[in-house]
């Protein structure tokens, strides 16, 4: 990240105009938060002013009710049953009390008998004559129920203001005042009754009705009805902003008396149109409080009050306004204040801001242009600057001094210099490394150590140090590239791609070690060490440590060792029986036994000769042309490759150790034995033909001479390949072979190097499978019914049928019909096929697929059979059976 600068004035003027920004953004804030605090307190009050007169309105409502019904009550006559064309005696007290109450709907009496007497009141509101079809004159309706013979007639009689009749008329009706529940609850009760809020069908508006029973004996009720029409009416006269709303509701939201500014659409249930606003999970929601709300994504102030009455009907009201319009005249104070603070600031504080800057950078400024005078190194130039503050004064000073300060210094240093880099090229030069740098071009620069000169033969100044590493073009420019692109990264990445590139090389025949360095952002440093000793005593002491490892193996089952350069010195006098086509393929399995063998031993010449004749082999067999490598070999030239590997042993175990090649070591016990049974023989004059077979014997080898060896090749497979794999279990009885069994007892060899190679998996896979860490590979070796019986087995993955399958369709053994019609032990068997192999890479322990080709042959040789029990994942068990007849 690159550093943020900027000049000292408009550093001021940016301080002081932050300063002044958050003095004005905080009076504003401050201002804002005051007012509305304010319109809350205020609105809040005018809520509540509201609320009261609601409140006293329907205390109006319950008391003159209330008043008047228990006046009813108590007058004498009450009780008495309507007649027809008979006006009520108390028609003119019900009409005058109306009047003075003229949100009276209506006052009825209902008797035990569906009896019925009402006055309703025609100018209760201004849709109700339309709705009842009367005339236009017309100020109340009586209505009389009288039952006859059960019947109930409605007699209704239309009145003017003067009482006097205008029409009537008469019907069936089946009204029944008993069944409704204004009449059940005042009937029940000893008090007036006040019913919950509904929609008086005559009106379609709101109402409630009160009513009273007169006594329980006679069970008759007087009831009331009340218009909340003039609730909305005294909602509509208060003075709420435009946008605002007021709602007088039922706990379940049932709408009493509404008010909307915006909309005068009429809504019956408050939940409908504001959802969870007003009640929320059916409880009223901020009940008492003044809170702000969002309708519509407008903010609202919100305010709900329960209404205490007379009649405890758990009834509320709810006013709302907008808080924009609410805070309109306050946010106009605000702005005028803004305006009327940056007004000040432009003509009084800016000009006082301007002018003290002046007077603080004008010297620092000064200070600027001495200080670039000593930059550029020009010490005898710099003066003092004047200035009103002592702090640049003592600053100007001291950069005078400074300046004499460093032109003494610098004269003093160049001197050093001139002699510390003298010293530092003779270090270099006698160091015994190559030393240069090179810019971001690859050019070397002028100075180098004289090791790097003689590394390379020549003068290296100028030249482009890509083009002396190396002669390929695309190597040259890969080093370039990723040179420059190192130079774009942090510490860390270079690092990781400086030790990517390559540390060795070989210049003028000798080896070349190569360290790189980054000295800034466009020049590099290449350290250049001559390490040709250094390599060459290394791979002498890795010959030593092999040329250890054949002694060992050589000595330690010299038996073994001594069959193997005889039955090798006897195949390759036969060599020239293998000129044709038709024998490569034996010739092959015979060389990847002989390599293997060999390779057992540790005898490291003569396996790499066998590898490269094992691929001339490959190379004639696919190209159904003999190679020249094999049409030209000879018995000769293939004991060379014996014999580089002899004379090494014969050096250093001496010519003795070989000349007794043709020895049979024989076990002392065995000659006491045959010793013991002739004098037996002898003294009872038996046939001794049995003694000439058991002296036969002697000539055979006990098996365990060839299979001993595979424990150490076991263990060093699995050091090279970084497997755990426990020593190998060789389980044997004492039994000896004859020469015959020799070429199959050796081709064992592949199996074991396969069961390391393939079968048994690496650390991290058997902890996957939940298999023990160590591996296992057994041997058990027993004469059964007749039969040498040879059973090894691992614990490794078994074979892959489906692998399987696939390599034997790729190397065109089999087609996938052939394979279809083969069950899963046929296609393990696919793996003694020759050619075949499920490796994709060759190498000196598996790939060729011969091996286990090579033990099927020699194992037909003794007519013997192969059973094979696979289980993937688990390990795998090849049981060899060979007929035997112990001698």
């Amino acid at each position: 990240m690159s550093n943020f600068s900027i000049k000292i004035k408009t550093s001021i003027l940016t301080i002081f105009s932050i300063v002044i920004f958050l003095i004005i953004t905080t009076i504003l804030y401050i201002q804002h938060q005051s007012s509305t605090e304010f319109v809350h307190l205020t609105t809040q009050k005018s809520f509540d002013n509201i609320s009261e007169k609601v409140i006293n309105k329907i205390e109006q409502f319950d008391i003159s009710s209330d008043n008047f019904i228990t006046f009813l009550k108590n007058s004498e006559g009450i009780e008495k049953l309507p007649t027809k064309n008979v006006r009520h005696d108390f028609l003119k007290v019900i009409t005058e009390y109306i009047k003075s109450s003229n949100y009276t709907y209506g006052i009825y009496i209902g008797f035990k008998d569906d009896s019925f007497f009402q006055v309703i009141n025609l100018e209760v509101s201004n849709n109700i004559k339309e709705i009842l079809k009367a005339p236009t004159k017309a100020r109340w309706l009586i209505r009389k129920h009288i039952n006859e013979n059960g019947k109930i007639i409605r007699y209704e009689e239309l009145l003017d203001k003067n009482l006097i009749q205008i029409n009537q008329s008469s019907k069936e009706v089946n009204y029944r005042p008993t069944q409704r529940p204004w009449y059940i609850q005042a009937k029940n009760s000893s008090n007036t009754i006040k019913t919950t809020p509904y929609i008086f069908t005559s009106l379609q508006e709101p109402g409630v009705t009160y009513a009273k029973s007169v006594n329980n004996k006679s069970q008759v009720v007087i009831g009331l009805d009340i218009s909340l029409s003039s609730l909305e009416k005294l909602l509509s006269e208060q003075k709420l902003v435009l946008g605002s709303g007021a709602y007088i509701f039922t706990e379940d939201g049932t709408i009493i008396g509404q008010y909307d500014t915006d909309e005068k659409k009429d809504i019956k249930n408050i939940k409908d149109k504001y959802e969870n606003t007003f009640i929320k999970n059916e409880t009223i929601s901020n009940l008492g409080k003044i809170t702000t709300t969002y309708i519509n994504k407008q903010k609202y102030i919100k305010y709900v009050v329960k209404l205490q009455t007379k009649f405890d009907h758990n009834e509320y009201i709810t006013i709302f306004s907008p808080l924009k319009t609410i805070m309109k005249p306050y946010m106009k104070k605000i702005y005028d204040t803004l305006g009327f603070t940056l007004l000040i600031i432009i003509l009084f504080i800016l000009p006082i801001v301007f002018f003290a800057t002046r007077l603080i950078v004008k010297p620092i400024l000064k200070l600027e242009v001495e200080n670039k005078k000593i930059a550029e190194g020009k010490f005898k130039d710099v003066v003092n600057v004047k200035s009103f503050m002592i702090e640049i004064n003592s600053l100007s000073e001291s950069l005078v001094n400074m300046s004499k300060s460093i032109e003494e210094n610098q004269r003093v240093l160049e001197i050093k210099v001139q002699e510390r880099t003298q010293d530092i090229q003779n270090l270099l030069n006698n160091a015994g490394q190559g030393f240069l740098s090179f810019d971001k071009n690859m050019i070397i620069a002028d100075k180098y150590s004289i090791e790097a000169k003689n590394i390379f033969q020549q003068e290296i100044k100028t030249l482009n140090i890509t083009k002396l590493l190396y002669e390929d073009i695309d190597k040259q420019n890969f080093l370039k590239n990723t040179l420059q692109n190192i130079l774009n990264e942090d510490e860390m990445k270079q690092e990781i791609l400086i030790s990517l590139l390559q540390k060795e090389f070989l210049i003028n025949n000798r080896n070349i070690s190569a360290e790189y360095k980054i000295l800034d952002n466009s020049n590099y440093m290449l350290i250049l060490t001559d390490i040709t000793a250094e390599k060459e005593l290394a791979r002498q002491v890795k010959e030593e440590e092999q040329i250890l490892k054949m002694i060992v193996e050589t000595v330690r089952s010299s038996e073994q060792f001594f069959e193997i350069k005889n039955d090798y010195e006897d195949f390759v006098s036969k060599i020239n029986n293998f000129n044709s086509l038709e024998t490569l393929s034996s010739l092959r399995n015979d060389i990847h036994t002989f390599k293997g063998l060999f390779a057992q031993k540790e005898m490291f010449h003569i396996v790499e000769k066998l590898h490269d004749f094992e691929s001339a082999i490959d190379e004639s067999i696919q190209n159904n042309s003999i190679n020249k490598n094999i049409s030209n070999i000879s018995k000769e030239s293939m004991i060379k490759w014996l014999e580089e590997d002899l004379n090494i042993l014969k050096d250093i175990l001496g010519e003795d150790y070989f000349e007794n090649k043709n020895s049979i070591l024989i076990d002392k016990k065995r000659i006491i034995e045959i010793e013991n049974k002739l004098k037996l023989y002898i003294k009872e004059n038996r046939d001794l033909n049995e003694i000439f077979e058991d002296i036969k014997k002697l000539r055979y080898h006990d098996i365990s001479i060839f299979l001993k060896p595979y424990e150490k090749l076991v263990e060093q497979l699995a050091f090279d390949l970084e497997k755990c794999i426990e020593p190998l279990n060789i389980i044997c009885e004492k039994i000896f072979v004859p020469d015959s069994f020799k070429p199959f007892l050796n081709s064992l060899v592949h199996i074991f190097r396969n069961s390391v190679d393939h079968g048994i998996e690496t650390l991290e896979e058997r902890c996957e499978k939940e298999k023990n860490e160590y591996g296992k590979i057994s041997c058990k070796v027993e004469l059964k019914n007749k039969n040498l019986s040879i059973t090894i087995e691992d614990d490794g993955k078994g074979i892959d049928i489906q692998k399987v399958k696939q390599a034997a369709i790729d190397k065109e053994i089999y087609t996938i019909g052939e394979l279809n019609k083969m069950n899963n032990k046929e296609i393990s068997m696919i793996i003694f096929e020759d050619r075949f192999t499920t490796s994709d890479t060759i190498s000196n322990i598996s790939g060729r697929g011969v091996g286990l080709a090579s033990i099927l042959e020699e194992l037909k040789k003794l007519d013997g059979s192969i059973n094979l029990e696979n289980n993937i994942g688990q390990g795998i068990k090849f049981i060899f059976k060979i007929p035997f007849k112990e001698l």
